[in-house]
């Protein structure tokens, strides 16, 4: 076997052209529909929030069993599966004329979140890749985002043009078409099925790079860190980044709409959000290995109570842009905090199972969420509630960082 740093590059630009489609531009862009959608048919934003649940319940449910399920399956049926299920969930929403077809599109949207999103990124990716994992991890994470940009201002027209059930038509048979070709065409699980050895990993050294792996494997079991207080502050964290990020990318394009500003607005200022949510969480990278992760964490919540600060008490189109940035700057850490808090935490022993908690512990957050701040606008008819609520999660999630991730609590220390 041999080395081909060039078919390890296209395959990551093939899955990142799927994190750009189904996390980034179906599922982070479904905030533009919510105002559409309830005034077309009727339903008030509680009831469509259901949906964001409903594939917020079914990610958790298959973070949890993910590594069960993989073991069954390979990586590039899982994917298949979970980037087709995401063109089937479009295209139920097409056709919905009440609130029940939304509900079992949520299903299919879950099903392409758990996956086709970032976990299945992260274990294709690593064993393709022996090197530069912390540059490939970094833009994977930036690829949503970016879908989110590109696609945003795209998906606001067709809405304004040809109505929000064309535009999940148009949106499912892209995903379709895309999954199929980036599967068949450049998705392998391991380098070795097409014979060739992972980017960094010269002939011979195999064996070398199994051996460190397996003597970095030190830490501790599941059933140790379950009875320690640090385990239960990093769900509680997870919890919250999940909460806050779904009830905000869910309902952000809606809150922009009601202080007056017109659907393609709200768009465009998603897009921006997008911008600084691609950005920061490459510089994140950076910022990590100058300051350390616990620094960067805090200064992303403390960022993110002034986002909603701002869309709290602003109400010109500058208030929302800064809105915006801030929020997006604020998501740098949201889909890394628990595979970088685990290791630093526990080890690397039971790393998997332990993230897998953690990602359950997220996207509890993220089901959660929705139904509570849709509930609040339908009795109350605002979201300044919901906007309290999420900037005291805020205060609870920095100071538990702050406690939790000191140098005492790390692993060697241990």
């Amino acid at each position: 076997m041999k080395e081909n740093p060039a078919r390890a590059w296209i395959t990551a630009v093939g899955r990142w052209l799927l994190l750009f489609a189904v996390p980034g531009a179906l599922i982070s862009t479904l905030s533009l529909y919510v105002v559409p959608v309830t005034e077309s048919l009727g339903i008030t934003r509680g009831q469509f929030s259901l949906m964001f649940s409903m594939y917020s319940l079914v990610s958790a449910i298959l973070s949890f069993f993910a590594f069960k399920i993989l073991k069954k399956i390979s990586l590039r049926l899982a994917i298949l599966i979970g980037g087709l299920s995401g063109a089937v969930g479009c295209l139920l929403f097409s056709l919905a004329k009440d609130n029940t077809l939304f509900l079992a599109g949520g299903v299919f949207l879950g099903v392409a979140l758990g996956l086709c999103g970032l976990m299945t990124v992260q274990l294709v990716l690593s064993n393709w890749f022996a090197q530069k994992t912390g540059l490939i991890m970094s833009i994977s994470a930036s690829f949503t985002g970016i879908g989110i940009l590109v696609m945003s201002p795209i998906i606001g027209r067709m809405i304004s043009s040809l109505g929000w059930a064309a535009s999940f038509r148009i949106s499912g048979v892209g995903i379709a078409v895309l999954v199929l070709l980036v599967v068949i065409f450049i998705i392998r699980d391991h380098p070795s099925d097409l014979g060739l050895l992972p980017y960094g990993v010269k002939a011979g050294e195999t064996a070398a790079v199994k051996n460190a792996a397996q003597a970095d494997a030190s830490g501790m079991t599941t059933a140790e860190a379950l009875r320690t207080v640090k385990f239960w502050l990093m769900i509680l964290c997870l919890f919250i980044l999940g909460f806050n990020t779904q009830v905000t990318v869910s309902q952000q394009s809606a809150m922009i709409m009601d202080k007056g500003f017109a659907l393609e607005t709200a768009a465009a200022i998603v897009s921006v959000y997008a911008i600084f949510n691609t950005f920061t969480k490459i510089a994140a990278g950076v910022g990590i290995e100058k300051f350390g992760f616990r620094t960067v964490a805090i200064a992303a919540g403390i960022v993110q109570i002034a986002a909603f600060l701002t869309m709290l008490l602003g109400k010109s189109h500058t208030h929302m842009v800064i809105y915006a940035v801030l929020f997006g700057a604020s998501c740098c850490v949201s889909v890394n905090y628990g595979i970088l808090s685990v290791p630093m935490l526990f080890g690397k022993k039971e790393i998997k199972g332990l993230t897998g908690f953690g990602n359950f512990a997220f996207y509890c957050g993220c089901l959660l969420g929705p139904v509570v701040s849709g509930q609040l606008y339908d009795h109350l008819h605002d979201y300044n509630i919901a906007i309290y609520i999420m900037m005291a999660f805020m205060v609870i999630y920095a100071l538990s960082t702050l406690v939790n991730l000191r140098k005492s609590n790390a692993y060697a220390n241990h």
